[in-house]
């Protein structure tokens, strides 16, 4: 049987809409026919909310497992510091395991980092090292506002050379100005015309009618390889 592709959805920062992007995956997903499962190896600020990245995922592929992070923690600072305060630690072979477990279940597969690419997540472990390791596609979600070229180009960059199918770049609403006034489109064209750009739409909510415009935005992602 053929093993599902695998998705890492990576940020610029924290905040960029990681999990909505994925959210808007997972529905594209879902209407394109496909058995999607959704991992987010680990999560930080976890106060046993509906509202976790983890378990929003879960609910919009309706998987029964993995329900929400594989691992979580109370403190909203780095998860390897707030495993740290909790006596625990991150581990990343539980992370590999539980992703090679759904790639034998599931069509599509996607993994949700935690801040951004190279944000630490455990000793030696960032997610560039977890889509090194299994050998998976990035998407790369960043906002499309003043200042957000150097942390595109310098993430993709970090991607560069490293054995990984080209990265394709999903770039949020325009903030505070125009897609054409703000010019990263421009821009990024001109530095890396192989770029592949997805252009994503604002979304107001979580529910399958305000996720439509992105879900649709983001259809060729799921039905496609890279």
């Amino acid at each position: 049987m053929t093993r599902a592709r695998l998705v890492v959805l990576a940020g610029t920062d924290t905040g960029v809409g990681k999990t909505v992007v994925g959210l808007g995956l997972a529905l594209a997903a879902r209407r394109a026919g496909l058995r999607c499962i959704a991992i987010k190896p680990i999560e930080s600020g976890c106060v046993d909310s509906p509202d976790e990245d983890g378990r929003r995922l879960a609910r919009m592929t309706g998987q029964p497992e993995p329900a929400q992070a594989l691992q979580r923690f109370g403190a909203a600072i780095s998860p390897w510091l707030a495993a740290e305060r909790e006596a625990a630690r991150p581990d990343p072979e539980l992370w590999l395991g539980r992703i090679e477990d759904a790639r034998e279940d599931a069509d599509l597969v996607l993994v949700e980092g935690a801040g951004g690419l190279l944000s630490p997540l455990a000793e030696g472990w960032d997610l560039r090292r977890l889509a090194i390791a299994t050998g998976a596609e990035v998407l790369l979600v960043a906002p499309d506002r003043l200042g957000s070229q150097h942390a595109i180009l310098a993430t993709l960059e970090a991607l560069d050379g490293r054995g990984l199918a080209p990265a394709r770049l999903l770039l949020g609403p325009a903030e505070g100005a125009s897609r054409a006034e703000l010019g990263n489109r421009e821009i990024l064209r001109r530095v890396r015309p192989a770029l592949e750009v997805v252009d994503l739409p604002r979304v107001s909510g979580d529910d399958e009618a305000a996720l439509a415009p992105l879900a649709t935005a983001l259809r060729h992602l799921v039905e496609t390889g890279p």
